[in-house]
Parts: C-alpha cells; structure tokens; sequence
C-alpha cells in the first residue's frame, strides 16, 4: 500500500488516470481535482504543475523579480 499524498482519497475503480491516461486511477486528490493511479503520476503531475506556474511568473515578472521569487521558494 503507498503512502498517500495530503488531500488524497482511495476511490473506486471508475475512471481512468488523469496522468497517464492509461490505467484505473484508485485515489483522487481534493486539492487538485485529478484522479491518479500512483504516486508516480502524482509526483510528474507537481512537477509540470510546478513547471507551468514558474512560466507564467516568468512572463509576467521582470527577471529581477523572479530571481526573488527562487530565492525564496529554495529557503523553503
């Protein structure tokens, strides 16, 4: 049994895996609205979620700004 992610729930076998498309997603995550299948769907999930939000600041930040914003997201 894997250690769930905060905000996840088991589920039924219903719906397929938001991630990968491919197999059952047993769990579904409040926090995100997305079924998943595993913990390694989830975790390419808050990868390219992670990614998608540090392009969009990227855009809308000057670089001074940015650099700020890593500073602190690495103090974290």
């Amino acid at each position: 049994v894997m250690s769930l992610p905060p905000d996840t729930v088991e589920v039924a076998l219903e719906n397929k895996c938001d991630i990968c498309k491919d197999k059952n997603a047993k769990y579904y995550n409040t926090l995100y609205y997305i079924h998943i299948c595993s913990n390694k769907c989830f975790e390419e999930f808050v990868v390219g979620y992670n990614r998608e939000i540090e392009e969009i600041a990227r855009k809308r930040l000057d670089p001074d700004e940015m650099k700020t914003i890593r500073k602190e997201k690495d103090d974290l």
